[in-house]
Protein backbone atom coordinates (compact mmCIF):
# COMPACT_ATOMS: atom_id res chain seq x y z
CA UNK A 1 0.00 0.00 0.00
CA UNK A 2 1.56 3.55 -0.81
CA UNK A 3 1.31 6.98 0.92
CA UNK A 4 -1.96 8.49 0.90
CA UNK A 5 -3.21 12.01 2.47
CA UNK A 6 -5.52 10.57 4.07
CA UNK A 7 -6.42 11.86 7.49
CA UNK A 8 -6.89 8.93 9.29
CA UNK A 9 -3.60 7.73 8.47
CA UNK A 10 -1.88 10.58 10.72
CA UNK A 11 -2.67 10.64 13.72
CA UNK A 12 -1.43 12.62 16.39
CA UNK A 13 -0.81 11.60 20.19
CA UNK A 14 0.19 13.52 23.68
CA UNK A 15 3.42 13.34 25.71
CA UNK A 16 3.22 13.98 28.96
CA UNK A 17 3.63 18.01 28.15
CA UNK A 18 0.58 17.58 26.28
CA UNK A 19 3.36 18.37 23.34
CA UNK A 20 1.82 17.11 19.79
CA UNK A 21 3.44 14.37 18.21
CA UNK A 22 2.79 13.49 14.54
CA UNK A 23 2.96 10.30 13.13
CA UNK A 24 2.50 9.35 9.23
CA UNK A 25 2.57 5.68 8.41
CA UNK A 26 3.40 4.06 5.38
CA UNK A 27 2.06 0.33 4.77
CA UNK A 28 4.84 -0.99 2.58
CA UNK A 29 3.57 -4.72 2.87
CA UNK A 30 1.62 -6.73 4.48
CA UNK A 31 4.95 -6.57 7.16
CA UNK A 32 6.48 -3.78 6.66
CA UNK A 33 6.13 -0.36 7.47
CA UNK A 34 7.38 3.26 7.90
CA UNK A 35 6.99 5.66 10.61
CA UNK A 36 7.06 9.26 9.83
CA UNK A 37 7.47 10.69 13.11
CA UNK A 38 8.04 14.72 14.57
CA UNK A 39 8.60 15.58 18.25
CA UNK A 40 7.93 19.54 18.80
CA UNK A 41 10.78 21.26 19.44
CA UNK A 42 9.35 22.06 22.68
CA UNK A 43 9.76 18.77 23.89
CA UNK A 44 13.28 18.39 23.46
CA UNK A 45 13.78 21.96 24.59
CA UNK A 46 11.93 20.56 27.77
CA UNK A 47 13.75 17.27 27.81
CA UNK A 48 17.35 19.59 27.60
CA UNK A 49 16.20 21.59 30.84
CA UNK A 50 15.60 18.42 32.91
CA UNK A 51 19.13 16.97 32.01
CA UNK A 52 20.90 20.42 32.67
CA UNK A 53 18.72 20.24 35.97
CA UNK A 54 20.30 17.08 36.81
CA UNK A 55 23.66 17.46 35.54
CA UNK A 56 23.68 20.70 38.08
CA UNK A 57 23.33 18.44 41.08
CA UNK A 58 26.49 16.01 40.40
CA UNK A 59 29.24 17.89 38.18
CA UNK A 60 31.80 19.35 40.09
CA UNK A 61 33.73 22.70 38.30
CA UNK A 62 36.48 24.57 39.55
CA UNK A 63 35.37 27.79 41.95
CA UNK A 64 31.98 26.57 42.30
CA UNK A 65 31.24 24.27 45.89
CA UNK A 66 29.16 21.19 44.69
CA UNK A 67 25.42 21.65 43.30
CA UNK A 68 26.24 25.20 43.09
CA UNK A 69 27.29 25.65 39.33
CA UNK A 70 25.01 27.91 37.33
CA UNK A 71 22.82 26.37 34.72
CA UNK A 72 24.17 28.78 32.19
CA UNK A 73 27.89 27.67 32.72
CA UNK A 74 26.51 24.03 32.79
CA UNK A 75 24.67 24.84 29.24
CA UNK A 76 27.89 26.15 27.99
CA UNK A 77 30.12 23.58 29.20
CA UNK A 78 27.62 20.25 28.18
CA UNK A 79 25.02 21.81 25.50
CA UNK A 80 26.56 19.23 22.73
CA UNK A 81 26.76 16.50 25.24
CA UNK A 82 22.71 17.12 26.51
CA UNK A 83 21.69 17.37 23.15
CA UNK A 84 22.44 14.40 22.07
CA UNK A 85 21.02 12.41 24.60
CA UNK A 86 18.14 14.25 24.83
CA UNK A 87 17.53 13.27 21.17
CA UNK A 88 18.11 9.95 21.71
CA UNK A 89 15.86 9.92 24.94
CA UNK A 90 13.17 12.01 22.72
CA UNK A 91 13.19 9.20 19.44
CA UNK A 92 12.87 6.45 22.31
CA UNK A 93 9.90 7.43 24.02
CA UNK A 94 8.14 8.41 20.42
CA UNK A 95 8.98 5.69 19.22
CA UNK A 96 7.48 3.31 21.45
CA UNK A 97 4.44 5.75 21.99
CA UNK A 98 3.76 5.26 18.31
CA UNK A 99 4.18 1.62 18.09
CA UNK A 100 1.35 1.78 21.39
CA UNK A 101 -0.82 4.25 19.64
CA UNK A 102 -0.68 2.95 16.39
CA UNK A 103 -1.16 -1.13 17.34
CA UNK A 104 1.92 -2.12 15.64
CA UNK A 105 3.50 -5.03 17.23
CA UNK A 106 7.60 -4.99 16.42
CA UNK A 107 9.63 -7.76 15.04
CA UNK A 108 12.51 -6.67 13.82
CA UNK A 109 15.14 -4.12 14.89
CA UNK A 110 14.56 -0.67 14.12
CA UNK A 111 16.33 0.92 11.04
CA UNK A 112 16.16 4.93 12.25
CA UNK A 113 17.01 7.57 9.68
CA UNK A 114 17.36 11.07 11.64
CA UNK A 115 16.97 14.31 10.06
CA UNK A 116 19.06 17.32 10.47
CA UNK A 117 18.04 18.22 14.39
CA UNK A 118 17.86 22.38 13.88
CA UNK A 119 17.09 24.63 16.19
CA UNK A 120 13.44 25.91 16.87
CA UNK A 121 12.44 23.03 14.46
CA UNK A 122 10.64 19.61 15.26
CA UNK A 123 12.92 16.68 16.00
CA UNK A 124 12.22 14.01 12.37
CA UNK A 125 12.86 10.96 11.89
CA UNK A 126 12.20 8.11 9.68
CA UNK A 127 11.99 4.46 11.12
CA UNK A 128 11.62 1.44 8.91
CA UNK A 129 10.93 -1.91 10.20
CA UNK A 130 8.71 -5.55 10.34
CA UNK A 131 5.51 -6.03 11.83
CA UNK A 132 3.63 -8.69 13.25
CA UNK A 133 0.99 -8.50 9.99
CA UNK A 134 -2.72 -8.24 10.45
CA UNK A 135 -4.04 -12.07 9.61
CA UNK A 136 -7.74 -12.65 8.32
CA UNK A 137 -7.72 -16.47 8.06
CA UNK A 138 -10.42 -17.34 5.15
CA UNK A 139 -11.23 -20.91 5.05
CA UNK A 140 -10.34 -22.98 8.61
CA UNK A 141 -14.02 -24.43 9.57
CA UNK A 142 -14.81 -27.82 7.51
CA UNK A 143 -11.14 -28.57 6.69
CA UNK A 144 -11.23 -31.92 5.11
CA UNK A 145 -8.88 -34.51 6.98
CA UNK A 146 -8.19 -37.84 6.63
CA UNK A 147 -7.12 -39.62 9.82
CA UNK A 148 -6.33 -43.30 10.45
CA UNK A 149 -8.72 -45.87 11.41
CA UNK A 150 -7.55 -47.73 14.97
CA UNK A 151 -7.39 -50.93 14.70
CA UNK A 152 -6.00 -53.69 17.03
CA UNK A 153 -5.78 -57.50 16.21
CA UNK A 154 -4.35 -60.73 17.50
CA UNK A 155 -1.59 -60.41 15.43
CA UNK A 156 -0.30 -56.98 16.75
CA UNK A 157 -0.78 -58.43 20.47
CA UNK A 158 1.51 -61.23 19.99
CA UNK A 159 4.04 -59.13 18.33
CA UNK A 160 3.69 -56.91 21.39
CA UNK A 161 3.55 -59.70 23.60
CA UNK A 162 6.75 -61.37 22.25
CA UNK A 163 8.34 -57.73 22.47
CA UNK A 164 7.58 -57.97 26.43
CA UNK A 165 9.32 -61.49 26.44
CA UNK A 166 12.53 -60.78 24.69
CA UNK A 167 12.96 -57.49 26.95
CA UNK A 168 12.87 -59.78 29.69
CA UNK A 169 15.31 -62.53 27.90
CA UNK A 170 18.44 -63.40 29.50
CA UNK A 171 22.45 -64.33 27.85
CA UNK A 172 23.52 -67.70 28.54
CA UNK A 173 26.71 -69.37 27.15
CA UNK A 174 25.71 -71.74 24.70
CA UNK A 175 25.48 -75.78 26.12
CA UNK A 176 27.90 -77.54 23.43
CA UNK A 177 30.88 -76.50 21.47
CA UNK A 178 29.10 -75.12 17.58
CA UNK A 179 29.99 -72.00 15.72
CA UNK A 180 28.04 -69.06 15.48
CA UNK A 181 24.44 -68.84 13.97
CA UNK A 182 22.14 -65.86 13.19
CA UNK A 183 20.39 -64.33 16.01
CA UNK A 184 23.40 -65.16 18.82
CA UNK A 185 25.23 -62.91 20.82
CA UNK A 186 28.63 -63.07 20.43
CA UNK A 187 31.73 -61.45 22.41
CA UNK A 188 34.52 -60.19 20.19
CA UNK A 189 37.67 -58.42 20.10
CA UNK A 190 37.82 -56.96 16.77
CA UNK A 191 41.36 -54.71 15.32
CA UNK A 192 39.89 -52.92 11.87
CA UNK A 193 42.91 -51.53 9.61
CA UNK A 194 42.57 -49.11 6.51
CA UNK A 195 45.43 -49.86 3.96
CA UNK A 196 47.31 -51.22 6.87
CA UNK A 197 47.11 -48.39 9.20
CA UNK A 198 44.62 -48.47 12.45
CA UNK A 199 41.85 -46.18 12.75
CA UNK A 200 39.96 -43.97 15.45
CA UNK A 201 36.96 -46.30 16.92
CA UNK A 202 37.99 -49.31 14.64
CA UNK A 203 38.88 -51.60 17.48
CA UNK A 204 37.51 -52.99 20.73
CA UNK A 205 37.93 -55.84 22.89
CA UNK A 206 35.33 -57.94 24.51
CA UNK A 207 32.72 -56.23 22.49
CA UNK A 208 29.04 -57.78 22.74
CA UNK A 209 27.35 -58.11 19.21
CA UNK A 210 23.99 -59.23 18.16
CA UNK A 211 24.22 -61.54 14.90
CA UNK A 212 21.08 -60.21 12.94
CA UNK A 213 21.32 -56.31 13.77
CA UNK A 214 23.11 -55.18 11.32
CA UNK A 215 24.81 -52.63 13.45
CA UNK A 216 28.29 -53.36 11.55
CA UNK A 217 28.89 -52.68 7.34
CA UNK A 218 27.47 -55.27 5.41
CA UNK A 219 29.58 -58.22 4.98
CA UNK A 220 30.95 -58.80 8.74
CA UNK A 221 28.12 -60.33 10.38
CA UNK A 222 28.22 -62.89 7.20
CA UNK A 223 32.01 -63.58 7.98
CA UNK A 224 31.41 -64.94 12.19
CA UNK A 225 29.11 -67.26 10.83
CA UNK A 226 30.40 -70.78 11.58
CA UNK A 227 33.29 -69.00 13.65
CA UNK A 228 33.97 -71.17 16.88
CA UNK A 229 34.93 -69.76 20.23
CA UNK A 230 38.73 -69.16 20.29
CA UNK A 231 38.78 -69.29 16.89
CA UNK A 232 40.21 -66.22 14.68
CA UNK A 233 39.57 -64.46 11.37
CA UNK A 234 40.05 -61.96 8.73
CA UNK A 235 37.02 -60.21 7.94
CA UNK A 236 37.09 -57.73 4.68
CA UNK A 237 34.15 -55.19 3.93
CA UNK A 238 33.80 -51.87 1.82
CA UNK A 239 32.37 -49.78 3.49
CA UNK A 240 29.77 -47.95 1.21
CA UNK A 241 30.57 -44.40 -1.13
CA UNK A 242 27.77 -42.51 0.89
CA UNK A 243 29.63 -43.55 4.43
CA UNK A 244 29.39 -40.89 7.37
CA UNK A 245 32.69 -41.09 7.75
CA UNK A 246 34.35 -39.69 5.17
CA UNK A 247 38.07 -41.29 5.88
CA UNK A 248 36.38 -44.38 5.54
CA UNK A 249 33.71 -43.97 2.68
CA UNK A 250 34.37 -46.10 -0.41
CA UNK A 251 37.54 -47.84 1.29
CA UNK A 252 38.06 -51.34 2.20
CA UNK A 253 38.33 -52.45 5.67
CA UNK A 254 40.29 -54.96 7.19
CA UNK A 255 38.44 -56.36 10.65
CA UNK A 256 41.14 -58.99 12.67
CA UNK A 257 38.37 -61.01 14.63
CA UNK A 258 38.43 -63.26 17.61
CA UNK A 259 35.19 -64.95 19.22
CA UNK A 260 35.62 -65.48 22.82
CA UNK A 261 31.83 -66.27 23.76
CA UNK A 262 28.60 -67.36 22.25
CA UNK A 263 25.56 -66.63 24.00
CA UNK A 264 21.94 -67.56 23.30
CA UNK A 265 18.85 -65.12 24.93
CA UNK A 266 16.44 -67.73 27.00
CA UNK A 267 13.36 -65.57 26.71
CA UNK A 268 10.72 -66.92 29.39
CA UNK A 269 7.69 -69.21 28.95
CA UNK A 270 4.54 -67.17 28.37
CA UNK A 271 2.75 -68.75 30.95
CA UNK A 272 0.32 -66.79 34.24
CA UNK A 273 3.94 -67.11 35.86
CA UNK A 274 5.50 -64.36 33.94
CA UNK A 275 1.94 -62.44 33.61
CA UNK A 276 2.14 -61.85 36.77
CA UNK A 277 5.29 -59.71 36.75
CA UNK A 278 2.92 -57.05 35.01
CA UNK A 279 1.17 -54.75 37.17
CA UNK A 280 -2.04 -56.14 37.70
CA UNK A 281 -2.17 -58.85 35.77
CA UNK A 282 -2.58 -62.69 37.17
CA UNK A 283 -3.13 -64.60 33.85
CA UNK A 284 -2.01 -64.55 30.10
CA UNK A 285 -5.36 -63.71 29.51
CA UNK A 286 -5.00 -60.60 31.72
CA UNK A 287 -1.58 -59.56 30.65
CA UNK A 288 -3.24 -59.72 26.79
CA UNK A 289 -5.95 -57.35 27.95
CA UNK A 290 -3.53 -55.15 29.37
CA UNK A 291 -1.61 -54.97 26.43
CA UNK A 292 -4.52 -54.61 24.02
CA UNK A 293 -5.60 -51.49 25.85
CA UNK A 294 -1.75 -50.53 25.85
CA UNK A 295 -1.84 -50.47 21.89
CA UNK A 296 -5.02 -49.02 21.85
CA UNK A 297 -3.71 -45.72 24.11
CA UNK A 298 -0.59 -45.62 21.93
CA UNK A 299 -2.37 -45.96 18.44
CA UNK A 300 -5.17 -42.83 19.97
CA UNK A 301 -2.25 -40.96 20.89
CA UNK A 302 -0.32 -41.36 17.38
CA UNK A 303 -2.98 -41.16 15.33
CA UNK A 304 -4.37 -38.17 16.90
CA UNK A 305 -0.93 -36.36 16.57
CA UNK A 306 -0.61 -37.12 13.11
CA UNK A 307 -3.96 -35.58 12.59
CA UNK A 308 -3.04 -32.27 14.39
CA UNK A 309 -0.24 -32.00 11.94
CA UNK A 310 -2.11 -32.75 9.26
CA UNK A 311 -4.37 -30.10 10.22
CA UNK A 312 -2.10 -27.38 10.74
CA UNK A 313 -0.65 -28.23 6.82
CA UNK A 314 -4.54 -27.90 5.66
CA UNK A 315 -4.60 -24.61 7.65
CA UNK A 316 -1.76 -23.37 5.81
CA UNK A 317 -2.29 -24.56 2.22
CA UNK A 318 -6.01 -23.01 2.80
CA UNK A 319 -5.12 -19.85 3.86
CA UNK A 320 -1.83 -18.18 1.92
CA UNK A 321 -0.62 -15.40 3.44
CA UNK A 322 3.07 -14.34 3.86
CA UNK A 323 5.19 -14.05 6.81
CA UNK A 324 8.42 -11.40 7.79
CA UNK A 325 11.44 -12.87 6.97
CA UNK A 326 13.17 -11.93 10.43
CA UNK A 327 10.24 -14.67 11.72
CA UNK A 328 11.17 -17.24 9.94
CA UNK A 329 15.08 -16.50 10.67
CA UNK A 330 14.35 -16.62 14.44
CA UNK A 331 12.21 -19.65 13.73
CA UNK A 332 14.86 -21.20 11.72
CA UNK A 333 17.57 -20.59 14.60
CA UNK A 334 15.39 -22.21 16.87
CA UNK A 335 14.96 -25.40 14.53
CA UNK A 336 18.57 -25.39 14.43
CA UNK A 337 19.69 -25.01 18.19
CA UNK A 338 17.00 -27.62 18.81
CA UNK A 339 18.22 -30.31 16.14
CA UNK A 340 21.66 -30.25 17.79
CA UNK A 341 20.96 -30.12 21.08
CA UNK A 342 18.98 -33.16 20.10
CA UNK A 343 21.42 -34.71 18.55
CA UNK A 344 24.15 -34.07 21.04
CA UNK A 345 21.66 -35.71 23.93
CA UNK A 346 21.49 -39.04 21.71
CA UNK A 347 25.58 -38.92 21.88
CA UNK A 348 26.62 -37.48 18.67
CA UNK A 349 29.64 -35.17 18.67
CA UNK A 350 32.27 -33.71 16.30
CA UNK A 351 32.08 -34.56 12.75
CA UNK A 352 29.51 -36.99 12.78
CA UNK A 353 27.41 -34.29 14.07
CA UNK A 354 27.89 -31.86 11.66
CA UNK A 355 27.62 -34.34 8.94
CA UNK A 356 23.90 -34.80 10.00
CA UNK A 357 23.10 -31.58 11.19
CA UNK A 358 24.05 -30.79 7.64
CA UNK A 359 21.62 -32.86 6.23
CA UNK A 360 19.17 -31.52 8.97
CA UNK A 361 19.35 -28.15 7.75
CA UNK A 362 18.03 -28.78 3.81
CA UNK A 363 14.44 -29.18 5.27
CA UNK A 364 14.33 -26.50 8.17
CA UNK A 365 13.84 -23.90 6.41
CA UNK A 366 10.51 -24.76 4.69
CA UNK A 367 9.20 -26.08 8.25
CA UNK A 368 10.21 -22.76 9.32
CA UNK A 369 8.24 -21.00 7.10
CA UNK A 370 5.54 -22.81 7.82
CA UNK A 371 5.77 -22.63 11.82
CA UNK A 372 5.63 -19.27 11.66
CA UNK A 373 2.52 -19.12 8.93
CA UNK A 374 0.74 -21.67 11.27
CA UNK A 375 1.45 -19.81 14.50
CA UNK A 376 0.30 -16.61 12.94
CA UNK A 377 -3.03 -18.34 11.72
CA UNK A 378 -3.45 -20.01 14.93
CA UNK A 379 -3.50 -16.70 16.80
CA UNK A 380 -5.72 -15.22 14.45
CA UNK A 381 -7.96 -17.76 14.60
CA UNK A 382 -8.12 -17.43 18.78
CA UNK A 383 -8.64 -13.62 18.14
CA UNK A 384 -11.69 -14.06 15.77
CA UNK A 385 -12.91 -17.13 17.83
CA UNK A 386 -12.10 -15.34 20.86
CA UNK A 387 -10.70 -18.29 22.30
CA UNK A 388 -8.42 -17.74 25.17
CA UNK A 389 -6.79 -19.38 27.90
CA UNK A 390 -8.62 -19.76 31.64
CA UNK A 391 -6.91 -19.20 34.89
CA UNK A 392 -8.05 -23.16 35.53
CA UNK A 393 -6.49 -23.94 32.24
CA UNK A 394 -3.54 -22.17 32.99
CA UNK A 395 -4.10 -24.19 37.13
CA UNK A 396 -4.35 -27.42 35.14
CA UNK A 397 -0.82 -27.20 33.12
CA UNK A 398 0.80 -26.47 36.57
CA UNK A 399 -0.56 -29.51 38.19
CA UNK A 400 -0.09 -32.05 35.24
CA UNK A 401 3.63 -30.54 34.98
CA UNK A 402 4.32 -30.90 39.06
CA UNK A 403 3.07 -34.41 38.88
CA UNK A 404 5.29 -35.36 36.42
CA UNK A 405 8.54 -33.59 37.76
CA UNK A 406 7.00 -35.03 41.41
CA UNK A 407 6.59 -31.07 43.10
CA UNK A 408 4.26 -28.63 43.52
CA UNK A 409 1.92 -26.87 41.35
CA UNK A 410 3.08 -23.56 43.51
CA UNK A 411 6.65 -24.82 43.31
CA UNK A 412 6.37 -24.89 38.95
CA UNK A 413 4.02 -21.69 39.33
CA UNK A 414 7.06 -19.76 41.00
CA UNK A 415 9.63 -21.03 38.94
CA UNK A 416 7.58 -20.04 35.66
CA UNK A 417 7.33 -16.78 36.70
CA UNK A 418 10.67 -16.48 37.83
CA UNK A 419 12.34 -17.49 34.36
CA UNK A 420 9.68 -15.16 32.28
CA UNK A 421 8.12 -18.68 31.01
CA UNK A 422 4.24 -17.87 31.69
CA UNK A 423 4.04 -16.49 28.34
CA UNK A 424 5.24 -19.43 26.22
CA UNK A 425 3.11 -21.87 28.82
CA UNK A 426 0.04 -19.56 27.49
CA UNK A 427 1.03 -19.96 23.72
CA UNK A 428 1.15 -24.05 24.46
CA UNK A 429 -2.27 -23.85 26.13
CA UNK A 430 -3.61 -21.62 23.56
CA UNK A 431 -2.43 -23.55 20.57
CA UNK A 432 -3.58 -26.94 21.64
CA UNK A 433 -6.81 -25.32 22.68
CA UNK A 434 -7.47 -23.75 19.19
CA UNK A 435 -6.08 -27.00 17.14
CA UNK A 436 -8.60 -29.28 18.88
CA UNK A 437 -11.30 -26.32 18.20
CA UNK A 438 -10.24 -26.85 14.75
CA UNK A 439 -10.74 -30.30 14.60
CA UNK A 440 -13.95 -30.20 16.30
CA UNK A 441 -15.12 -28.06 13.05
CA UNK A 442 -13.26 -30.17 10.66
CA UNK A 443 -14.59 -32.65 7.90
CA UNK A 444 -12.74 -36.16 8.99
CA UNK A 445 -12.54 -39.22 7.01
CA UNK A 446 -11.03 -42.22 8.06
CA UNK A 447 -8.98 -44.49 6.33
CA UNK A 448 -7.53 -48.08 6.92
CA UNK A 449 -4.11 -48.23 8.84
CA UNK A 450 -1.57 -50.31 7.20
CA UNK A 451 0.47 -51.33 9.93
CA UNK A 452 1.17 -51.10 13.71
CA UNK A 453 4.25 -48.99 14.90
CA UNK A 454 3.30 -49.62 18.53
CA UNK A 455 6.05 -51.14 20.60
CA UNK A 456 6.91 -51.46 24.14
CA UNK A 457 10.80 -51.77 23.90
Amino acid sequence: MNSTDSADRIRPFMNAKTHQHKVLIDELSSYERSLKIEVPHEALEEEMEKQFASLSKRVTISGFRPGKVPLDIIRQKYYGQVKQESVSRIVETSYLKALSEHHLVAISEPRIKMEPVKDREPVSYTVQLEVKPKIEPKKYTGLSLEKEKIAIDGSQIDRAIEELRESKGELRGIPEPRGVRDKDFVVIDFKGTVEGKEFPGGSAKNFLYEMGSQRFVEGFEKGLLGLEIGGQKEIRVVFPNDFHEKRLAGKEVVFEVELREIKEKEVPKLDDVFASGFGGCKTVSDLRASVQKDLISYEENRVQKNLEVVLIKALVHENPITVPPSMIQRQLKFLEKDAEERFRQMGLQGEKLSQVLEKVRKDIPGKAEEDVKAMLLIEAVSDREKIEVTPEEFEREYEQIAKRAKTTAKEIRVYFEKEGRVAGLQWQILQHKVIQWLISKAKIREKEKLTSTASFV
